[in-house]
């Protein structure tokens, strides 16, 4: 699992407890398309998240049953688990 930037009770000018969203990419092979678009992912999300965001990949061609919890019936699927 990569996690990147996560920011666990991060507080805002306001002191308030700002949200953390955590980020799961569906995926199976360690193809170079993987690869990609996981760093285009995390790109794209560094750019809009300011560092609250957990992201990580899950191979589904290692454990299937990971999709059965958040009923993936396709791949690639991202899918936000928090908030």
């Amino acid at each position: 699992m990569k996690v990147v930037s996560p920011v666990k009770g991060k507080k805002s000018t306001d002191d308030a407890i700002e949200e953390i969203w955590n980020l799961r990419l569906y995926v199976a092979g360690q193809t170079r398309n993987r690869i990609t678009a996981f760093a285009n992912l995390k790109k794209s999300v560094k750019s809009i998240s300011r560092g609250n965001t957990a992201l990580s990949d899950r191979p589904l061609d290692e454990d299937p049953q990971l999709a059965k919890g958040d009923q993936i019936i396709a791949i690639p699927t991202l899918v936000r688990k928090l908030p």
